[in-house]
């Protein structure tokens, strides 16, 4: 079962953050290789600190409890400032990640579907 949940795209239950992230810069479902989740774990983390900090937060790489990912709001409560801005930084990492050099890389390491 999946649902369309705001910036953070498709998410299913327990599913991938790699891969979740990843589709989500690339506006379609995908999976990466083992390769490919060094080479995003990577790009996420050359973004500004607390971008980086954000996005594994948020996707779920850094923290889960019951498989459940963290909201915005207690992102926000962790830095102080509210969920909007979480929204704002979140938003402004992925535009970062959809640069052209960046999802050219990404691509060279998406597994076959077939």
């Amino acid at each position: 079962m999946r649902r369309k949940f705001g910036i953070r795209g498709y998410i299913s239950k327990g599913g991938d953050p790699y891969d979740i992230l990843t589709s989500n810069i690339l506006g379609k479902q995908v999976c990466l290789t083992e390769e490919g989740r060094n080479v995003l774990l990577k790009q996420v983390l050359k973004l500004e600190c607390k971008q980086s900090i954000v996005l594994l937060f948020s996707y779920g790489f850094l923290y889960r409890t019951n498989r459940r990912l963290l909201t915005q709001q207690k992102i926000g409560d962790l830095f102080g400032v509210t969920s909007a801005r979480i929204g704002q930084i979140e938003q402004k990492a992925i535009k970062r990640l959809r640069h052209k050099k960046r999802i050219s890389i990404l691509k060279q390491h998406i597994k076959s579907t077939t």
